[in-house]
């Protein structure tokens, strides 16, 4: 069984498997020990039997010994299993399975889910309606293919109402695909079964948003051995787009090659408040682009509102930034969007 297969295992099936209990000492990478029992491997979690009751440890946080251990156990599992199992195993590298499910390269918004972990829970719970599960919102091209480099628009959504956040940002994605599609680009993002996690849209979060972001792109490094390597933007519209600020910061926080952001109707630099909330470097965002796309006819962020977003950005020390006004109003200019594409692709540009 090589890796990609006991990741799937692990990740898209969340096995319960019963069979050949293991008790050993388990250390995580602080160095801490309990003695154990392992029940079973659920999602990215261990289940281990510890003084008559159940402990859930999440595996990323296990030491490398044991993580081989939980994989080599897997695999002793997995070859016990009769050879029509309805397990199907992951048939090749170059199949973007997810949670279980095979998705469709077709450029539409499809969603797949799975359980938060207890800890994202917590997090989330403490401002807002208890969730209890993650989804990935995904828009793949034609011949997407996870194992070769990719770039992918993450998109943010706006929270101006409860209609808005139950929406969430996997609802704010439809202006951002087609577009994005026709470039090659992929387009993704995160939810809980609740819509939006964060608090507001301008507002520094206790953690519960940058929980689940986490989570989501964990999820997907997982899943995709090179989703570490991809190239991402991040883009929203209006609150939305204050939300990017947040959601860049997501990004860079989970080492990722964040290289742009796309702000489209926007009135306000949230780019402290992002860097508070997501304690990514600051040295990171200098090779950021930004592009500012604004109505002249827009009467929610103004041209006068974009100017200044303009110059407050630049104190803000990005990398390259463009302000483009467009004839229309309050909305994503798709002509625009397509330029900051090619722009956002071209190093050189």
């Amino acid at each position: 069984m090589n890796m990609k297969s006991f990741i799937y295992a692990l990740l898209l099936f969340g096995l319960a498997l019963n069979a050949s209990a293991a008790i050993k000492t388990w250390t995580n990478t602080k160095g801490k020990t309990i003695r154990a029992e392992l029940l079973r491997v659920d999602g990215d979690e261990v289940v281990l039997k510890f003084k008559g009751r159940e402990v859930n440890l999440a595996i990323k946080e296990l030491s490398d010994k044991d993580r081989q251990f939980i994989r080599e156990w897997v695999e002793d599992q997995d070859a016990g299993k009769p050879e029509d199992s309805a397990s199907p195993a992951v048939s090749s590298a170059s199949e973007p399975w997810l949670f279980g499910t095979l998705l469709q390269c077709n450029g539409k918004v499809q969603t797949v889910e799975k359980a938060l972990s207890r800890k994202t829970i917590k997090e989330v719970s403490r401002e807002l309606e208890t969730p209890h599960s993650l989804k990935i919102g995904l828009a793949l091209p034609k011949g997407f293919d996870p194992s070769k480099p990719q770039r992918v628009v993450w998109v943010s959504g706006a929270i101006n109402s409860a209609q808005q956040r139950a929406k969430g940002n996997i609802g704010a994605m439809n202006p951002f695909v087609k577009t994005a599609i026709a470039a090659g680009w992929a387009v993704i993002a995160v939810d809980t079964d609740n819509g939006n996690p964060r608090k507001e849209d301008n507002v520094l979060d206790q953690g519960g948003d940058l929980a689940v972001q986490t989570e989501g792109i964990d999820a997907l490094k997982a899943a995709w051995p090179g989703f570490k390597d991809w190239e991402f933007i991040s883009v929203g519209h209006s609150g939305g787009a204050k939300g990017s600020f947040y959601r860049l910061g997501d990004l860079l926080a989970s080492d990722l090659k964040v290289i742009g952001l796309y702000l489209s109707g926007c009135n306000q630099n949230m780019t402290d408040s992002a860097k508070e909330e997501t304690g990514y470097s600051k040295s990171d965002r200098r090779r950021v682009k930004v592009w500012i796309s604004n109505g002249e006819n827009d009467g929610i962020s103004t041209v006068q509102h974009a100017k200044n977003l303009n110059q407050s950005v630049k104190a803000s020390r990005y990398g390259d930034i463009r302000l483009e006004l467009h004839a229309r109003g309050h909305v994503i200019d798709q002509e625009s969007y397509a330029q900051a594409l090619k722009w956002f692709a071209n190093p050189d540009s």
